[in-house]
Order: structure tokens, then C-alpha cells, then sequence
């Protein structure tokens, strides 16, 4: 772009040069708030401004970073205390123009005594253009909100944000759910999308039942035999699962439990299964054994051969309980042994609740929001794992390259958060291992993750490193802060010293979308399609004395 060199933008010169860092004298001339050009009123610089610094056919674009005064040397009269001190600022280099295109990182260094320029509208303009919407470059793009110095537009690639994956996090009440569900808002404002392309966002506190689009599928479980979730059988009657879910001891529970499994899929029916235990009767009987044993468990056993397919594989548990009796492995069946098969008895009676068991999702559209207000902590953590390892499989699995799934979990601390001592079991290390597999690997295959939260100090730092592009909201504590910045390689110093301070509704967007690190004001949804999360209020039906 042809840069113009109007006097009225010059406002310093460059004194000193400290790696990316630049400080700069600001002529005296201006000093004051605004700046006139061609009768236009315009923002003279602060902390946080956009300049320009001139080298040769290039423009160095930065960043204001701080401000400070310098004591002039009392050689000459002087009339007031202003003309006492030169004030002096502290630019922060973001990039290069080269021929028009702008280069993050430093290409060119300033000279001492080279201009500095206020950055006029239209390079800004271009300068937070981070995408052209053009499908064939980068997808498109979406505006995700309003620089917060200027108030210009930030316009990001499609491709570079959600095909990747997204990290939002903020203090209660900092714009959190607002930034999660109006970035997916506009995306399908903007695209329609079919079976190709699924969302699915696991709502753990039913904040996002107006949210996104009306063209959705919500499904609300615990609330009903009609509010139920379609899964695969191999989903959840696999012995990875089972194993870690009953806490299975390696050498007894783990082949009892393989063997309890491969029962289940290799019974064609429930008269197939009356009929072995006949035959293991009759062995019994043959060998003159005491079947007193037996009995209890076989009337045990008849209240759960039925068809349901959680009681079907509990049934599987005892027929293979009785089979280990009836050959004289007693150690079957001791309190150690009857404590898992009551494992397996609660867990199954616990899911049985939420899951009904189909190979596709027909049922569903391709945006399907998971309302799990109703269930507890740990139910939340075994579903959100089973509905994960669902899609995983699936698009692992799939025969062409062309389809993708965006998995959106609001509250992810609630279930990626790192187990302290006191608890942890080795179900939370396996999901944590899962989903650490699920980010690292299912990019490769189109499978996308975002993750909201307001305790980024919970969550392992491995997922905090594995997005790729980042919106963080104000926090104000510490430990959150200091997370962030171990594991965060998109942000700069200033940055990080900018998020306690942030007002509600603005976030510091960086990663792979954005040419540098920015502050955006993401715009408030319509209250008819804004996420549900506003506390309520302890003086609502109270009245004043």
C-alpha cells in the first residue's frame, strides 16, 4: 500500500534501539490529545496506539507498549515546568509492510532518528484484515468483534480458527460464554453446513439451549426415557472403558472382565444364555456338586438376562461368575470379586438412564447441543468421554477425507482439570489421556476442539499448549495468569500484563488467525440468543424497607 507522509501524522523520531523494542522522542508540538488533518479530529498517540516508522521502501508497523518523561538538560531558559521534561515512548515492533504484505516479526530495524508516524485509518483497516473473503485463499472470514483502540473492525479466517483448535478463557462474568457462543453464531450465520461438517457442544449448566441457530437438535438427559443419547454398543461395551471405570485390578478383575464382554457380543440371545447355564447345571448335577451356589446365582442372574443391553451385559457378568464357580475357581467369587461385580451393577444401572444404543445418529442434525445440567460431576466426566471417544473413533475411522467434527465443551475444567492426590482415580487419569490423544492426534483427521473455561490453572497444561488460537478474557488470579503464560507461546509480555485489567465483553485474541496479539471488544448477543448465565439475583422478590 502506498503509505503518504503527511506532516500532521509525524509526531517523533526514534532515539534509541533495544532489540524489538523502540524508544522514541515525541515532539513537543505533540503532545496534546488529538491531532487535526484536513479538518479531520484524530487520536493522537497513547498507550496502546498503532505507528509507523518509515525504512527506506518499508513500513515497520508497532505497537505503543509504555510511556515515560526524561529530564532535559538545564542549559537554556525556561519558562514552565512542561518544558522541563521531553516525553518519550516505547514501541513495540509487530511486523513489516513489504510490497504491500505485512510480515509478522521483525525484517527491518529502524535507524536513530527515523520518523515516527501515527498509523493512519487506512493501513489499520488492512492491518486487522487477518483474512481476505475469498473461500478459495482461507475459507472466508467472520468480523469476530472491534479493535479496542480504534474501533475498527477484526476481520479472521474461517479456516485458521475453526479448523483448529480454540481456547476461550475468563473470570465469571468476563465474556466468556458470550465470545464461545457468538464466534459460532456468526459461523453458521455466515455458512450452512450439512453432515460433512458436525458441532457438537456439551452444555454442562443449559446456558447454550438458545444459543448458535435454530436449526439444532437438543438433547436434554437425565430428564426422560424421550431425552436420551444414541451411541454405538462398541462405544461403551469395550474393556478399555470398563477396566478404568471400575478401577479393575490388572491380574483377577481385568480377564474377568474381557471374558464378561466377549460373552455379551457373542451371545445371539437371551435363550442362548439360559441354555449354557442348563448345561453347566447338569455338569454339576453329574458330578454330584453341591449346586446350592448356583441356584442363588442363576435366580440372580434371571433378573437381568433381558434385552436391554446393559442388563444383557451385567447378565454376561454373572453367567461368567457362575461358569468360574462351576469349574472350581472359588476365588471368583470372594468379597473382592463381588465388589466389582456390584461395580458393574451400579455403572450399568447408572447409564442405562442416559444412552440408548444406535449405529448412526439419524436422529440428530449436524449441530446437536447436549444439555447435562441435570446429571452429577462424575456423570458429566463418564458421557462427555463416551460422546468424545464416539466422534474420535468415527472420523479415525472414516473412508474419505472431507467430513469434520468441531467438539465444544464449555466448563472444560470440570473434566480436563489435573487430579489432585485426594482425588484421583484411575478413571480421571484415563479420560485425561484420552482427550490428551483426542487433541494431539484428531487434527490430523478433522477433528477439532474447543474448550471454555474459567480456571485455566486446573486444566493440564498439555491442552493449554495444543491450541491454536486463544481468547482470554480478564482473570484475576494469579495461578490462572501464570498458566497461561507458561504454556502460551502466542502472547507477549505486555499481553499478559493487560488480562487483570481487562472490562467485560474484552478478550486478547492471538494464534494462528492473527497477524499479532490484539484486544477486541466481542459484541453482546441479542438477549433472545444469548448464552443463560447471568447469576441470579438475591433481591429479585425482595422488597426495599
Amino acid at each position: 500500500m502506498k503509505f503518504k507522509f503527511e506532516k500532521e501524522l509525524r509526531v517523533g523520531q526514534v532515539t534509541e534501539i533495544r532489540g524489538k523494542k523502540v524508544i522514541c522522542r515525541i515532539f513537543e508540538n505533540k503532545n496534546g490529545p488529538f491531532v487535526f488533518i484536513n479538518g479531520e479530529i484524530i487520536k493522537n498517540i497513547t498507550i496502546g496506539s498503532y505507528v509507523v516508522i518509515p525504512v527506506g521502501y518499508n513500513l515497520i508497523v508497532g505497537k505503543i507498549e509504555g510511556e515515560f518523561a526524561v529530564e532535559k538538560p538545564n542549559n537554556s531558559v525556561l519558562y514552565n515546568e512542561i518544558e522541563l521534561i521531553t516525553r518519550k515512548v516505547e514501541v513495540s515492533i509487530l511486523g513489516t509492510y513489504d510490497n504491500d504484505k505485512f510480515t509478522l516479526g521483525i525484517s527491518y530495524m529502524p535507524l536513530i532518528n527515523s520518523d515516527l508516524y501515527i498509523a493512519p485509518k487506512y493501513l489499520l483497516d488492512n492491518l486487522f484484515v487477518f483474512s481476505s473473503d475469498n473461500v478459495e485463499d482461507d475459507g472466508g472470514a467472520i468480523i469476530i468483534g472491534n479493535d479496542i483502540d480504534n474501533n475498527l473492525p477484526v476481520s479472521v479466517s474461517v479456516e485458521k480458527l475453526f479448523a483448529n483448535h480454540i481456547g476461550i478463557f475468563g473470570n465469571t462474568g468476563s465474556g466468556k460464554s458470550n465470545t464461545l457462543a457468538y464466534l459460532y453464531t456468526k459461523l453458521f450465520e455466515k455458512y450452512d453446513f450439512d453432515y460433512h461438517n458436525e458441532f457438537i457442544f456439551l452444555d454442562y449448566s443449559n446456558e447454550y439451549r438458545n444459543c448458535f441457530t435454530n436449526d439444532k437438535t437438543i438433547i436434554n438427559l437425565g430428564e426422560g426415557e424421550d431425552e436420551l443419547l444414541y451411541l454405538a454398543r462398541e462405544d461403551v461395551f469395550n474393556s478399555e472403558f470398563w477396566l478404568s471405570l471400575t478401577e479393575a485390578a490388572e491380574k483377577t478383575h481385568a480377564p474377568f472382565i474381557k471374558e464378561s464382554l466377549k460373552k455379551y457380543n457373542n451371545v445371539s440371545s437371551v435363550n442362548k444364555l439360559r441354555e449354557e447355564l442348563e448345561n453347566i447345571k447338569n455338569k454339576l448335577i453329574a458330578g454330584a456338586k453341591d449346586e446350592k451356589s448356583i441356584n442363588q446365582l442363576e435366580r440372580y442372574l434371571e433378573k437381568y438376562i433381558e434385552e436391554n443391553d446393559f442388563n444383557r451385559f451385567y447378565g454376561s457378568c454373572l453367567f461368567v461368575a457362575i461358569e468360574k464357580f462351576a469349574t472350581a475357581k472359588s476365588q471368583y467369587l470372594d468379597a473382592n470379586f463381588w465388589s466389582l461385580i456390584n461395580r458393574i451393577e451400579l455403572n450399568c444401572n447408572n447409564l442405562k438412564k442416559y444412552i440408548k444404543f444406535q449405529k448412526r445418529d439419524t436422529n440428530y442434525t449436524n449441530i446437536l447441543v447436549i444439555n447435562m445440567n441435570r446429571l452429577t460431576l462424575d456423570n458429566k466426566l463418564i458421557i462427555s468421554y463416551l460422546i468424545s471417544n464416539r466422534y474420535y473413533r468415527l472420523f479415525n475411522n472414516r473412508k474419505t477425507n472431507d467430513n469434520t467434527i468441531n467438539l465444544i465443551i464449555d466448563e472444560a475444567h470440570k473434566i480436563l482439570s489435573v487430579p489432585h492426590d485426594s482425588d484421583k482415580t484411575p478413571f480421571k487419569e484415563y479420560i485425561l489421556k484420552k482427550f490428551e490423544e483426542f487433541i494431539k492426534e484428531g487434527r490430523k483427521f478433522g477433528f477439532y476442539l474447543t474448550i471454555a473455561s474459567q480456571r485455566p490453572s486446573d486444566i493440564s497444561s498439555m491442552f493449554l499448549s495444543q491450541m491454536h488460537n486463544y481468547f482470554i478474557h480478564r482473570l484475576v488470579n494469579q495461578n490462572d495468569i501464570d498458566n497461561l503464560s507458561n504454556t502460551i507461546s502466542f502472547l507477549d509480555e505486555n499481553s499478559f500484563k493487560m488480562i487483570s485489567s481487562l472490562k467485560v465483553g474484552s478478550c486478547i485474541y492471538s494464534g494462528l488467525g492473527a497477524k499479532f496479539p490484539i484486544i477486541v471488544n466481542i459484541p453482546k448477543l441479542d438477549e433472545d440468543i444469548a448464552p443463560k448465565s447471568k447469576n441470579i439475583s438475591i433481591t429479585t422478590n425482595a422488597k426495599k424497607k
